[in-house]
């Protein structure tokens, strides 16, 4: 198996996922790659005409970082904009190490641009080295990534975005100083275009990159995967410091030159602009927050809506079961015969509830009916079936013989009963007495020859409706407003809002639940007041809406819960694309400024330059010299006058000019003058190089630094020969 038998993918055994780009998300990343681009190489300015290695050494680390940081954001927005039908996620670690290769072929790539020449080696060293540290950021990052299944790679692509890579940045590197060695105008696009191209490299080299990518399904979709950063988050952040990384590297820029006075000017406007954007940045992304979250919640809503109509429709049909049990057993004829015989019977009613459990459940006939209703109970799969007399006690059930037998048990104030006693089919939800076990109970009346003789009670444990409600997270409320069956058992016996159950009598409170007191639950609304109908239940924070349907008959209600953790989530990226578009905006806006300032500080220089030229060239001879007096520069006027050429008088003092007529004094009185004034300016006679004295009138002048320390002198000088001439004939 050879190398790149590692990065082809197998069809036969696996599937290809077949992703797409955003387009916008395309252009953003290429935009991001070019800004940091442009940047930097602005920065290699500043290294360049640093006076210290420790100076050159700083700005070079910053622009390294700043360019490193763009190409990180490029990919990983590159990234963003790829969508895959499957759940990706990236690892923390080999995402933080991935930076490590960009940050390093960059602060390489900007050390050799600031050097001040460029040879072919260098060049193509330097190319070489930046492409594969930008493919070597890329792949690294690319292993980060985290998906329902694996990356393979087709080799020959996988070279090409190599290849684009070191061919784009050693262009870039070329255009750098081949553009600055330019005259005129063209010379200001250097850096511009070198951006443009280096921007492009990675951006090709990501995207041709991409290309060379298989995204294989290993086993079923819907896999889970390893946690990590989700891609949002991870893009967002990275943008964010990037954004700010590319702003402080152009101010920082910027600012380092001293000729940019209309940096400190404007900076109110600037700053003023940006605080407007932050704010338009802000109504922006609350605005796409706020329309993501309606309609979130209004799919959601409806969503609840249907489960709670589907959940009360299917609990409606097993309690008409239920009923439709009540109904037959009494109709059948083992009811009537039982309770028939039953009613003839002369029994004492004095007998206590447990004389009279013991006394019925020993009776021979009850004993069959017993096991009877037993049977039956099981075969319907209800909890219990029993019968009442015309009185209300419970003659037979189908639990008699256990601890919690009715038998014996009188149940004449149950709501069930007076309903059956009255002629109707019955029910009720009410907490058992013996048991102490909510129940759902439903009755038929048994009549004997138009006379009422008892009833058939088929009972089911509230929570046997669980098997409807828990998967749809709903819960259930009785005629009075109090939850009688709950997901979370701590919602149990609390009453709703306006609950009925207030005002009913104690005693009747104490019949039916068990208990006399019932804790409100708390409905709150949640924080956003703009998305009415999204509350929080109880001591739970996480928003949710709630849809109600009533179960007909039985006066239960179904209420279904719908949690919306998805709105903390669009908070969430409503932040971070507040970050993102004001990061962005004032980037562009910032950089705009810094270049708009930067064009008007060099076209001023440039004007300042060229008069200066213009008046260095004048007919008077010029001289410039540093401190020490040591000639650095003389104009044309200066040889025609003086017959030195320009490089004879480099690096000489003016004691070369000096004719030997003037003493020590003369010299000592001029330079004690020109300190203490600043100006000096008179008649001195010097020689010229064909050993010829000659006159002049020559003015000098010191130059100081902002500290008021002399840096320079400058000399202005006329020959005077013939006014001299002229003054000795007039004599």
């Amino acid at each position: 198996m050879n190398y790149f038998s590692l990065f082809i993918a197998s069809p036969e055994s696996s599937l290809l996922y077949s992703g797409f780009y955003d387009p916008v998300l395309v252009g953003l990343s290429v935009a991001v790659a070019i800004f940091a681009s442009y940047a930097s190489l602005l920065l290699t300015q500043s290294i360049s005409s640093a006076t210290s290695s420790a100076t050159r050494h700083f700005w070079t680390a910053i622009g390294g970082l700043c360019l490193g940081g763009g190409i990180w954001a490029m990919h990983f927005v590159g990234m963003l904009a790829f969508s895959l039908p499957c759940t990706t996620s990236y690892n923390a670690t080999v995402t933080f190490l991935s930076t490590i290769p960009g940050v390093l072929a960059s602060t390489l790539a900007i050390r050799i641009i600031s050097h001040p020449t460029l040879s072919p080696k260098r060049l193509v060293f330097g190319g070489l080295l930046t492409g594969i540290g930008i493919g070597a950021m890329h792949y690294a990052g690319m292993a980060a990534m985290r998906l329902d299944g694996m990356i393979r790679y087709n080799p020959w692509l996988f070279l090409l975005s190599i290849g684009v890579a070191v061919a784009m940045a050693t262009l870039a590197l070329w255009l750098k100083f081949w553009m600055f060695a330019l005259p005129g105008r063209w010379r200001r696009w250097a850096t511009p275009v070198s951006a443009l191209v280096l921007g492009l490299a990675v951006s090709g080299m990501h995207y041709t990159a991409m290309a060379a990518a298989y995204f294989v399904q290993v086993g079923e979709p819907g896999n889970t995967v390893t946690p990590g950063l989700s891609t949002v988050f991870l893009a967002s952040i990275v943008l964010v410091i990037t954004s700010l990384l590319v702003v402080i590297t152009l101010v920082a820029s910027y600012v380092s030159r001293t000729h940019l006075a209309a940096l400190g000017r404007a900076y109110k406007l600037i700053t003023l602009c940006v605080l407007g954007w932050c704010a338009v940045a802000w109504l922006s992304a609350d605005y796409y927050h706020q329309r993501r979250s309606s309609q979130y919640f209004e799919a959601e809503k409806q969503l609840a809506q249907q489960q709670a109509q589907r959940t009360a429709s299917n609990i409606n049909e097993y309690l008409q079961l239920l009923r439709g049990i009540a109904r037959v057993g009494a109709t059948g004829g083992v009811a009537q015969q039982v309770l028939g015989a039953f009613a003839l019977q002369r029994l004492d009613r004095t007998l206590t509830d447990a004389q009279r459990q013991q006394r019925w459940t020993a009776n021979p006939q009850l004993s069959t009916v017993n096991q009877y209703l037993f049977q039956t109970a099981a075969e319907l799969q209800t909890d219990q079936i029993y019968l009442l007399d015309a009185l209300g006690n419970c003659i037979a059930a189908s639990n008699a013989g256990k601890a919690n037998s009715f038998v014996g048990f009188n149940y004449a104030d149950r709501d069930y009963f007076v309903q059956a006693r009255a002629g109707q089919l019955g029910h009720q939800y009410a907490v058992e007495r013996t048991s102490k076990v909510a129940g759902l109970y439903f009755s038929g009346p048994v009549s004997a020859q138009g006379r009422f003789i008892g009833t058939v009670v088929v009972k089911i444990g509230i929570e046997k409706l669980g098997y409807f409600t828990d998967p749809v997270n709903a819960f259930v409320s009785d005629a009075n407003g109090v939850i009688v069956l709950a997901p979370d058992k701590a919602f149990e016996f609390r009453s709703l809002p306006s609950a009925s159950v207030v005002q009913l009598p104690a005693q009747q409170r104490l019949t039916t639940y068990g208990r006399d007191a019932f804790e409100p639950l708390n409905i709150r609304p949640w924080g956003d007041a703009r998305l009415a109908g999204v509350v929080t239940l109880g001591a739970n924070l996480e928003p949710v809406v709630l849809a109600s349907t009533l179960v007909p008959e039985d006066a239960l209600t179904v209420h279904a819960m719908r949690p919306l953790n998805e709105l903390a989530r669009f908070q969430l990226e409503r932040n971070w694309l507040f970050f993102l578009l004001a990061a962005a905006g004032s980037l562009l806006m910032v950089a705009a400024w810094a270049v708009i300032n930067y064009l008007r500080a060099t076209q001023l220089a440039d004007a300042e330059l060229r008069i200066a030229a213009t008046a260095f060239e004048l007919q008077q001879g010029m001289t410039i010299t540093d401190a020490e007096g040591v000639i650095l520069r003389v104009n044309q006027a200066f040889t025609e006058i003086t017959g030195y050429r320009a490089e004879e008088a480099v690096g000489q003092t003016p004691k070369l000019l000096r004719s030997g007529r003037h003493d020590a004094a003369f010299y000592k009185a001029m330079w004690d003058t020109l300190t203490r004034v600043g100006v000096w300016q008179g008649e001195i006679w010097n020689r010229r190089k064909n050993g010829e004295v000659f006159p002049e009138w020559l003015t000098l002048s010191s130059v100081k630094s902002a500290a008021g320390k002399v840096t320079h002198f400058v000399a202005i000088f006329s020959d005077i020969t013939a006014r001299k001439t002229a003054e000795s004939q007039i004599e």
